[in-house]
């Protein structure tokens, strides 16, 4: 393997390692290929926080040290990945069936999105509050859009 001393030989190594063309990677990341060549050849210099971030996810690099060679940084320390509610709140968003009982009042509805939207913005442990009330929000949400008709659901 080539020099692994900057930022682009490193970038080309874990794209390589992932099995990823240049055209894909620049896809999954919203740039080109010629974007990554410049990135892999040393003509640009390394991208700021967000796009490493997106890199990172992109590449399955857990610590951006990885990428950067410079001071570790786990990902998931910035990113709302990792979270342990995550499967919780991702398998209420992917349930297909549909729901029984009645739906939930407007007004009790849009309560619950002030709730969970008030606990987002006061707590220390935002995502662990949201967490907490999240899925049962979702559930009333999903149960009443397929429920209701007209302005109610909308």
């Amino acid at each position: 393997m080539t020099d692994l001393t900057t930022f682009g030989a490193r970038l080309r190594a874990h794209r390589e390692r992932a099995g990823k063309t240049r055209p894909v990677l620049g896809g999954l990341v919203g740039r080109s290929a010629e974007w990554v060549k410049a990135l892999e050849n040393g003509r640009l210099l390394p991208p700021r926080l967000p796009m490493l971030l997106r890199l990172a996810e992109v590449l399955d690099i857990s610590d951006l040290a990885d990428l950067t060679g410079d001071q570790s940084l786990p990902v998931a320390s910035v990113t709302r990945a990792g979270h342990p509610d995550v499967d919780n709140v991702a398998a209420v968003m992917q349930r297909s069936a549909v729901l029984v009982g009645d739906p939930t009042p407007v007004d009790v509805l849009r309560g619950l999105v002030d709730q969970a939207w008030a606990l987002w913005h006061r707590s220390t442990a935002e995502r662990t509050a949201v967490a907490a009330v999240l899925p049962g929000l979702l559930v009333e949400a999903q149960r009443s859009a397929r429920r209701l008709d007209g302005l109610a659901r909308r």
